[in-house]
This record gives C-alpha cells, sequence and structure tokens, in this order.
C-alpha cells in the first residue's frame, strides 16, 4: 500500500502535469509578452520576462547608484530596509539555523552558564511579548541575529487589528487550484496589465516545489488543513472569528499604550486606511467586508469624490469607488530597534546570536539553551520559559521532525520614492484594488523638484501584493517574486494617484510570509515552559503578542500540548 507520501507526491506531479499541458497556449503567448514603459523597472521586467519566461518569477530589483545616494541622504533611518546588495540580500535569505529540541540528558557538562526567567529568541511575535515580562522586572535576554533578515523587514508594517481581515481566510486551497487553473487557460498579457492594472493576486511557484519534492507532504497537510478550518460549520466559525476579534482588539490596545510609553514614536499619527474598489465586483466585496467589520465593531465607511478632494486633495479615476477602513495603523519600519532600546532601558540583556539547541525534559519548566556567537563560540543559558519566534527557520523536535508544518506565501514587496504635488495630503495607507498596498513609511516628505520647477512631495512608500505559494524553505531563489503581480501593484498605484504622481520603484524583491495549517498566526507550547510562535502572515505583526499566552509573561502555564489557535479549532502541534 502506498505511503501518504507517495499518494501526495503522485497527486502533485499528477495536477503538475496537467496544468503544464494546459498551460502550453500560455508558454508560446509568453515567449511573444512584451513590457511597452521604457522606465529602469519596465526594462527589468521586460529583460526578465524574456529571461524567465516559463516561471514568471523575477530577480529581485535593485537601486541604481543615484537612487541609493538620495536613499542615503533623506531617508538613512531606514537603511535596513534596503540590502547592501543583491549578493547581500541572497545571502541573508539564505541562512539555515534550524533549532533543535534535545533531551536534558544529552546537554554536555557545563560549568559556566547565564541563569534568567525568560529567553526570548526571534522577530516581532517574540520581541513585543517580551515587553510585558521586562516592565514587571523579569530577568530577560533577547537574542536576534542579526545576518538574517526578519519577515517583517518586508512588510507593509500595516495593522489591520479586525477579525474579517485577520482570521482565516475563507479563500480555500481548492478554490486557489481553480484559479490556477484559470490563470492557466486564460493568460494575462503585459499589455493588459500596463492598461488595466488588474492581475491575478495568487500564484504558485512550480519550479520551487519541484526542486523542493521533500516539501509535498508538508504542502499537502498545510492546503489540507487549511481547507478543513476554511470549511468549519458555522458554530466554530463564529468561535473562531469571536477569538481573533477579541485578540485583534486587545493588539490594538496593546500598541497604542506602548506607542504612549515611547512618546508616539512606534505608530503613525494618522490612523484609518483608503480602500480603493476600481469595478463592481470590488466594490461588493468591500461592502461584504463593511457589513462583516459592523459585527465585530469595526467601521468601513464609504467616501464621495468630494470627501477624497476634501481630505486628500485628489479623487481616483471615474467609476471607482472609495472607503476608509477607520482603525487600521502603521507601525514604524524602525519599530524592532525602538522595542529593543525600550526593553534595554528597562533591564533586558540583547545578544547578537543564534540559538542552536534547547535542552529539556519533557516534565520540569524550562531548560538550558545553547547559543553561538558570530565568533563560532558556545554559550548556554538556563532559562524558566523561552519565547521563540523563528520565521521560516524550522524547530526540530527530539526525532529531528518539524515540529509544524508551513509553506510560504511569498508575496512582492517593494520601495519607491512617490513623489506628488504640493496639494495632495497623501494617505498613509492605502488599498489600491485587490491585495495592492501601498504605506507611507516616511513621517514627512522631502521637498524635491519637478520637471516643470514646481515644489513636490517625494514619500518614501512601501509597496506589497499577492502570494506566490512556495515551499517554506531558506533559500537564496526565495528572493524571487511574481513578476506580473509586481507590475500589477506598480500599475493600479500610478493609476490610483493618477498622472500628476511620479511613482518610482527602487527595490522590489520577494517577501517570505508563513501559512500554517489552520492558516494564522499561532502559538505553540511542545513543552512546560516553551512558546513558539509559526505562521505570521505580515510578518506576524497585527496579532502580536498574543493575549492567550499571557499579557503579563504567559502566567497561565498551559499543557505540554496544547496550542493557542482559536478555541474549538483544536491543537496542532
Amino acid at each position: 500500500m502506498p505511503s501518504l507520501n507517495q499518494v501526495a507526491r503522485l497527486f502533485f506531479y499528477t495536477a503538475t502535469g496537467t496544468t503544464g499541458i494546459l498551460a502550453t497556449k500560455g508558454i508560446i503567448q509568453r515567449y511573444m509578452d512584451d513590457v511597452q514603459g521604457n522606465d529602469r523597472f519596465s526594462q527589468h521586467t521586460r529583460q526578465q520576462l524574456h529571461k524567465h519566461p516559463i516561471t514568471g518569477m523575477h530577480a529581485p530589483f535593485m537601486p541604481n547608484p543615484d537612487q541609493r545616494r538620495f536613499f542615503v541622504q533623506h531617508f538613512s533611518d531606514y537603511s535596513h530596509l534596503l540590502p547592501a546588495s543583491l549578493d547581500a540580500l541572497k545571502k541573508q535569505q539564505a541562512i539555515k539555523t534550524p533549532v533543535r529540541i534535545r533531551s536534558l540528558a544529552t546537554c554536555p557538562p557545563i560549568s559556566d552558564y547565564q541563569v534568567v526567567d525568560t529567553l526570548v529568541v526571534g522577530g516581532a511575535p517574540a520581541l513585543l511579548s517580551a515587553v510585558p515580562m521586562v516592565e514587571k522586572g523579569q530577568r530577560l535576554v533577547y537574542m536576534h541575529n542579526s545576518k538574517s533578515r526578519p519577515i517583517s523587514a518586508n512588510s507593509a508594517h500595516h495593522l489591520e487589528e479586525d477579525a474579517p481581515t485577520e482570521a482565516p481566510a475563507n479563500y480555500t486551497p481548492s478554490h486557489f487550484f481553480m484559479n490556477q487553473f484559470k490563470r492557466a487557460l486564460s493568460y494575462q498579457s503585459y499589455k493588459s496589465i500596463e492598461e488595466t492594472g488588474f492581475c491575478f493576486w495568487d500564484s504558485m511557484d512550480l519550479i520551487g516545489w519541484l526542486n523542493n519534492p521533500g516539501e509535498l507532504y508538508t504542502g499537502i497537510r498545510v492546503a489540507i488543513g487549511s481547507e478543513l478550518a476554511a470549511r468549519s460549520g458555522f458554530h466554530k466559525k463564529q468561535i473562531r472569528d469571536q477569538y481573533i476579534a477579541e485578540q485583534c482588539k486587545w493588539n490594538e490596545e496593546f500598541y497604542e499604550q506602548l506607542n504612549k510609553k515611547l512618546g508616539g514614536t512606534l505608530l503613525a499619527p494618522e490612523s484609518g486606511s483608503i480602500i480603493f474598489a476600481r469595478n463592481e465586483q470590488e466594490a461588493a466585496a468591500s461592502h461584504t467586508l463593511q457589513a462583516d467589520l459592523q459585527k465585530t465593531g469595526r467601521t468601513l465607511n464609504h467616501l464621495s469624490p468630494q470627501d477624497m478632494q476634501a481630505c486628500y486633495g485628489f479623487v481616483p479615476p471615474k467609476d471607482w469607488q472609495c472607503f476608509k477602513k477607520t482603525h487600521d495603523r502603521v507601525l514604524s519600519p524602525n519599530f524592532m530597534k525602538i522595542v529593543s532600546e525600550y526593553i534595554q532601558r528597562l533591564g533586558a540583556e540583547f545578544k547578537d546570536a543564534i540559538l542552536c539547541d534547547v535542552y529539556v525534559d519533557g516534565q520540569a519548566t524550562g531548560g538550558i539553551a545553547k547559543y553561538c556567537t558570530h565568533d563560532g563560540q558556545e554559550h548556554f543559558i538556563r532559562f524558566t520559559q523561552l519565547i521563540l519566534s523563528p520565521g521560516n527557520q524550522p524547530v526540530l523536535d527530539f526525532n529531528d521532525q518539524r515540529l509544524y508544518k508551513l509553506v510560504a506565501a511569498n508575496g512582492t514587496s517593494a520601495l519607491a520614492f512617490v513623489s506628488t504635488p504640493e496639494s495632495y495630503r497623501l494617505p498613509t495607507i492605502m488599498v489600491c484594488g485587490g491585495t495592492n498596498h501601498v504605506v507611507q513609511l516616511s513621517r514627512k516628505p522631502v521637498i524635491v523638484q519637478g520637471q516643470d520647477g514646481t515644489s513636490r512631495n517625494c514619500y518614501l512608500m512601501r509597496l506589497t501584493a499577492g502570494a506566490t505559494i512556495t515551499p517554506s524553505v531558506s533559500k537564496a531563489s526565495t528572493v524571487k517574486y511574481d513578476g506580473k503581480i509586481a507590475f500589477a501593484l506598480f500599475t493600479s498605484a500610478k493609476q490610483t494617484l493618477g498622472p500628476e504622481c511620479d511613482v518610482e520603484p527602487i527595490f522590489v524583491t520577494g517577501c517570505n510570509r508563513q501559512i500554517s495549517e489552520n492558516g494564522q498566526l499561532t502559538w505553540m507550547n511542545p513543552f512546560p515552559g516553551i512558546h513558539i510562535q509559526y505562521g505570521a502572515g505580515g510578518g506576524g505583526l497585527t496579532r502580536a503578542p498574543d493575549r492567550a499566552c499571557g499579557p503579563i509573561g504567559f502566567d497561565d502555564e498551559p499543557s505540554a500540548t496544547s496550542s493557542h489557535s482559536a478555541p474549538g479549532l483544536g491543537a496542532r502541534s
């Protein structure tokens, strides 16, 4: 009888082969396709299109010397968002540092080790969880590997604190596969994207899966789990959405309070995001979102062209509709630095190091962690509790098996200079149809001179869109992005702002978001005192830290096999 892994491989190869047959016509059209524009990004897209006509996955777009100089001169506070070079970016993405959980009995004899209450390791969810613990006076060490690029570095820094947005999407994997068949049958040319700004926002990296056949079983597991979660009964969905709505409101309060303590440096002053509906379908989706938000006490207001002109100094194209989601906020791109410095002032210790092994006995709370500094030295810390947010780095159990299953929804993440007439009051957040998010990173614009000699406002903006389903692995190739999604993202942003504005791409790459089996950010507790966050759409920002794990430091110790997913969904550990 074939194993489950063999069945998964057979299913995948059959689906891939069928898609390949259906896509033959599309492949021919790809070879004949072209980009009309002559700006640097259009030239890059044209070159990548001809180089990768079948996969459609494009290499990162990097700034030229003039753009880099302008960036350093005016936006140096955000230098961590712009990699030094393409090679440096690939090295960051290819770092493989799995965390191995081992039996305490196998821990080597040590005579010198540090003792702390809490060891916090990894990205944004772990760091933010450390704040209330340090404020309580716990002895805490925060550890982060400076050579890696956290998922949050490519995020939109967009906090959407509402259940309809943050709950596991009703968009099911079966729907996704149907869309991929449609995409294969009805080829979208770059010419049509340049004209309309419309594109399939989801795709699959077939070459990525074929190059990582060992990840197929994980992909099938996550797809089945996500399908079941999306198709769960009404009562279970109601419980889940209520749980997430409460979590989002608690997180909103957490960020607001922390922002006050940090003198308003954590959040952008302006709240609310503007959603642009470009056709009847997107308008209907916005009205559905409006009704869903009302059920959880949230607001989505319709804005007339007169409202847009009065508030922001411009109106979108004719027949577009505009809505404002009033509670959305923008988290500072420097939040990791801001929060790290805050907890250090309160007594936390920072270590630039790599967590290697965690030794536990499975019964007693806590354990011993082995970490390595960048000079190759090994050190040990005894802790009572460990809070870990490893991104796409695996956590291995006693049998060297992954503790949880993930796939990557590799979106497009970009930085751009956006210059507007002085009469514009650019919204902090714009959703330019579909998944096209355009977020203002710079608090104040830089005054530049336009070609006509008039003064213009130049902003540093983050643009994100799409989801290309690919294995969750650490490889240099994961910096690639779906070329059409990126091209549609910039086209829709230009159409939204109008011909009076310039949108100048300076950096475009893939952003490695993570999807778990239940489709949401989840905390699990495999052993007493061990708290691991996995799944990180949007960098894991909106729902970090997790209220279920205890706002004052994980006070309620859960069982060794529990998982803080929504009640009624069951544990997946």
